[in-house]
């Protein structure tokens, strides 16, 4: 799996509003630490992620939501690259975590554009003709109308 939502950045806001910098990073299994951490200022606030996934800063923004960082560094532990990959293409906004936890992502992982096309014309050309079929321009056209990201090399389509 590769890195993601590794760590966390809190600060305090009243300091950094008045020219310091207090603040201090934690991974994901230090939460308790960085909860502590921050009950010790009037303002704390959520300074910075660590990770290759915007979407969860964007949706946070600078508000420390202690019940979605949990949820979404549990849901990236279990899920890794395909949730890493939905969120590359959806907001938290758009996203079920709930309905995530209960019944994973709805995702399907593809090599290439080439394999999700070979997969929805599955048989229905006759073997011979099969040479004549381009079914990497037929699975780009495809993907058009889905949700779908490559990450890490792969394809990933959602529905």
């Amino acid at each position: 799996m590769s890195l993601v939502l590794s760590n966390i950045c809190v600060g305090s806001l009243t300091d950094y509003a008045n020219g310091r910098l207090v603040f201090k990073w934690f991974s994901l299994d230090e939460l308790d630490d960085a909860k502590e951490f921050a009950s010790k200022f009037d303002e704390a606030y959520l300074a910075d992620i660590e990770g290759p996934i915007t979407a969860i800063q964007q949706y946070l923004g600078e508000h420390l939501m202690w019940d979605v960082i949990e949820k979404v560094g549990g849901l990236l532990e279990e899920h890794g690259d395909l949730l890493v990959a939905l969120l590359s293409v959806k907001s938290l906004n758009d996203i079920d975590l709930d309905d995530i936890e209960e019944n994973g992502v709805d995702a399907i992982s593809y090599e290439n554009a080439e394999k999700y096309g070979e997969e929805i014309v599955g048989d229905r050309i006759p073997g011979d003709l099969n040479y004549y079929f381009d079914f990497e321009a037929f699975g780009e056209a495809a993907l058009v109308d889905v949700s779908h990201t490559t990450h890490e090399g792969r394809l990933y389509v959602f529905y």
